[in-house]
């Protein structure tokens, strides 16, 4: 027992009759510190779910500092089954005093932050908001729970969830990560921008995302990674270089696609690489990469180009169809008389890609000795009437 049968008869007989109601009023009452202490005692022994409805009562009808504080500590002592009676003495009449309350919901949530977020579920907008503004202040401690109703099935339910850790500071991208499949729009908004805000420490968790077999979370991280800058770019490069073998194709596709939007020119080469993919969605992802480069592609291109020993030469005369640009023209006209059918093949796709502005350098084309470049050139200008070619540049 917390308590001592020595202070008077008073207390030992409300406490002899179980009197909830009468160590309630003595609790809240004038008297001495000590059966202050004896009648806490009394009522925690007796348990909670009697003594709590008249504790909250008591706590909106009690003005005086000392004994509210009395009967706050008590509750506090009772734990999590407080909470929703201390919580609802908010819309009382009158109403408790809101610093109070959550004074009380902040120190019973520091060893049990789900009986806070479970407030969170309530339709009364003043618990709603004394309860939010507990578990933003709880932060860490509260974050497993948050994260937990994230999920709940309500979204009434999720969307105040989401509107908690949108306040709170989110340290370890993580546990969050898998929220980025949710099927509630504000949610994934509100995890992304605390994955977004984190920065270059967010990158080791998106680019193991990037890998996931959920393609659709593999697509969030990869727009994710695109706005981190050049740090995501080493990052997913190195994915490109290490993996190549072993990751599965749509890995690939997400992480090709992001370094083509992020128009890094430092990808042109592990681009190039990936344009000459046994895997179609591989390499039509890996072209169109290359063409978001643009102009400033066209040096690596036409190094590569040149280089006799490239894994991918017909990838590279591919890419060249794709950036527009007028000074890759001669590389392609010249590939037209190229010994290996399938490179003449792959200069006519990407003559037919780079438009009717060639039509200039065809023409010449047309007029030269060698009867592979005239064919080649007269099939180039087939397509275009017949609206196969032309696919402009992604710039």
């Amino acid at each position: 027992m917390l308590w001592d049968r020595s202070r008077g008869s008073g207390i030992d007989k409300l406490i002899e009759q179980r009197d909830i109601k009468g160590l309630v009023r003595l609790l809240a009452s004038d008297g001495s510190a000590a059966t202050a202490r004896a009648a806490a005692g009394a009522l925690s022994d007796l348990g909670a779910p009697a003594c709590i409805p008249l504790l909250a009562d008591a706590l909106v009808e009690q003005k005086q500092g000392s004994r509210r504080d009395r009967i706050a500590n008590l509750l506090i002592q009772l734990g999590p089954e407080a909470v929703p009676a201390s919580a609802a003495r908010l819309c009382a009449d009158p109403p408790a005093d809101a610093a109070l309350i959550e004074g009380i919901l902040l120190r019973i949530g520091v060893t049990a932050p789900s009986s806070i977020t479970e407030l969170l579920h309530e339709s009364d907008p003043t618990i709603r908001e004394v309860a939010s503004n507990v578990v933003v202040t709880l932060g860490a401690i509260a974050e497993d729970s948050v994260i937990e109703l994230l999920q709940d099935p309500m979204v009434t339910a999720q969307n105040a969830a989401a509107a908690v850790l949108g306040r709170m500071q989110v340290t370890d991208p993580g546990p969050v990560m898998g929220l980025l499949l949710s099927g509630n729009p504000r949610v994934r908004q509100v995890v992304g921008e605390k994955i977004e805000a984190l920065g270059d420490q967010a990158i080791p968790a998106l680019i193991e995302a990037l890998q996931s077999p959920h393609e659709r979370l593999s697509k969030q991280a990869g727009a994710l990674l695109g706005e981190m800058g050049e740090a995501a770019v080493d990052a997913l490069l190195i994915l490109l270089r290490h993996d190549s073998g072993s990751a599965s194709a749509h890995v690939h596709v997400a992480a090709i696609r992001t370094l083509g939007e992020m128009g890094d020119v430092r990808a042109t080469d592990r681009l190039l690489v990936a344009s000459g993919s046994q895997h179609a969605k591989v390499r039509a992802t890996a072209l169109e990469a290359i063409g978001r480069l643009g102009p400033e592609a066209v040096p690596l291109l036409l190094e590569a180009f040149e280089d006799a020993s490239h894994p991918a030469p017909a990838a590279v005369i591919a890419a060249m169809g794709r950036v527009g640009d007028e000074l890759v023209l001669p590389a392609l006209i010249a590939t037209l008389e190229n010994a290996d059918e399938a490179l003449r093949d792959a200069a006519v796709e990407a003559l037919a890609d780079y438009g009717p502005s060639a039509s200039g350098v065809l023409n010449d084309a047309l007029a030269e000795d060698s009867y592979w470049t005239r064919k080649a050139a007269g099939e180039v200008m087939r397509r275009w009437q017949s609206g196969r070619g032309h696919r402009a540049p992604l710039l």
